[in-house]
């Protein structure tokens, strides 16, 4: 019984120790209240051809960010969820079209023209999963 107890002691503190520190979760954090920060890097538009479908996405400060898959006429917002330097992560709000509702859009800052996208399923972790799709998109303005 006593090994029984000196057990249950040793996972608990374990699970406890991984908790307080985090868990080594190095994922990136919502900045501030609400929603975060756009990164100015992220703001102008960027468009590519992806998986055989025409992308555009318009990234504002002022939260009036918009996506739009051209091939299959969808649109949507897009609303912050996370931020750093070099990544932004928005979940996307169907306006109109047969595209996904609630998805995460990645975008990867590869240099001043160019990110990298990447579609994730909304019950998909973005930090760690794989992506429905992935490619490059150019800046075009901004």
């Amino acid at each position: 019984m006593r090994g029984l107890w000196l057990m249950t002691f040793i996972f608990l503190a374990a699970t406890l120790a991984i908790v307080g520190c985090g868990g080594g979760d190095e994922s990136p954090q919502p900045t501030g209240f609400g929603s975060p920060e756009i990164p100015a890097a992220f703001e102008g538009t960027w468009e590519g051809r992806v998986s055989g479908e025409d992308f555009r996405f318009r990234i504002a400060s002022q939260g009036n960010s918009t996506a739009e898959n051209l091939t299959v006429d969808c649109t949507g917002t897009l609303e912050a969820v996370a931020s750093k330097a070099t990544m932004l992560a928005m979940k996307v709000h169907l306006g109109s079209g047969p595209c996904l509702d609630r998805a995460i859009v990645v975008l990867d800052l590869l240099s001043v023209g160019q990110v990298n996208y990447r579609l994730f399923d909304s019950g998909t972790d973005y930090t760690t999963g794989t992506p429905l799709i992935e490619g490059p998109l150019a800046r075009t303005s901004g």
